[in-house]
């Protein structure tokens, strides 16, 4: 398989839950993952321990921390490489994360960085772990502005599992 074929099993797409971002405030920020036919990605848990986890990183810093974290329901297989049935994702799925932009941050944009990790599969055999590094731009509104929620859609739908860090 050449490389430019494995580049386009997954890819991603980001999505705000609003409009604009006011200091201190907690927003969602969504990965929509496009996975191509024939081809899967392992689940969140994964269902083997030998399997890797798709996984979805923001990366702190002073302006933000991510609060949780959401995995969608996985989907079962069973593939040659596997005696077991496995929990996969495959198709169109949607991770996303619980954030808390920082009280002190001023208004302009704020660029958001994170990973999403993840093993590509189809039903005889997997390639190498890959990664996605993702970059959103938010903007930073002052509080006397307002912000509408958008693609709710997307959101109204999450129940964020809660991250361990503080």
């Amino acid at each position: 398989m050449n490389l430019s074929a494995e580049e386009a099993v997954v890819e991603a797409e980001t999505l705000l839950s609003r409009s604009g971002i006011h200091a201190g405030e907690v927003f969602k920020l969504a990965v929509k993952l496009k996975i191509s036919i024939a081809w899967h990605i392992n689940a969140n848990p994964v269902s083997d321990e030998f399997l890797l986890p798709t996984t979805f990183v923001i990366e702190e810093n002073e302006n933000i921390r991510t609060l949780g974290t959401f995995y969608p329901q996985p989907k079962k297989g069973k593939f040659e490489y596997s005696e077991v049935e496995l929990e996969i994702y495959s198709g169109q799925i949607i991770l996303g994360a619980l954030i808390q932009s920082a009280q002190d941050l001023a208004p302009g944009i704020l660029k958001i960085k994170g990973k999403v990790s993840y093993q590509a599969c189809n039903d005889r055999f997997c390639l190498p772990p890959k990664s996605l590094e993702l970059e959103v731009l938010a903007k930073i509104i002052p509080a006397s502005e307002p912000a509408e929620e958008i693609n709710q859609d997307i959101f109204s739908k999450m129940e964020f599992e809660k991250s361990g860090s503080s």
